[in-house]
């Protein structure tokens, strides 16, 4: 269970890195770093983002406690959606 964590956690990591990128989520078109993280978690999960943020989005300087739910909402996702992959894991 813990390489399918680390795993996953890794591809969280790398879809992050490559929204940070994304023209759509860049400091030209989102300029406020609040606005950005937003934009950046939605492009990572957008069912999860909604799932989470949606009904009581994050203000400026809000401290996010509900990081940890959209994470272990991203976990659940990829696990069920690419089950396969992590067959040999377990």
């Amino acid at each position: 269970m813990f390489d399918a964590k680390r795993r996953t956690q890794r591809i969280m990591e790398e879809l992050t890195e490559a929204c940070q990128q994304n023209s759509m989520c860049s400091t030209r078109s989102i300029p406020l770093p609040f606005d950005r993280l937003a934009c950046i978690r939605k492009c990572v999960s957008p069912n999860c983002y909604a799932a989470v943020y949606l009904d009581q989005p994050l203000e400026p300087g809000e401290i996010d406690v509900k990081y940890s739910k959209y994470k272990a909402c991203f976990h659940r996702h990829w696990r069920s959606r690419y089950a396969n992959t992590y067959s040999h894991l377990n």
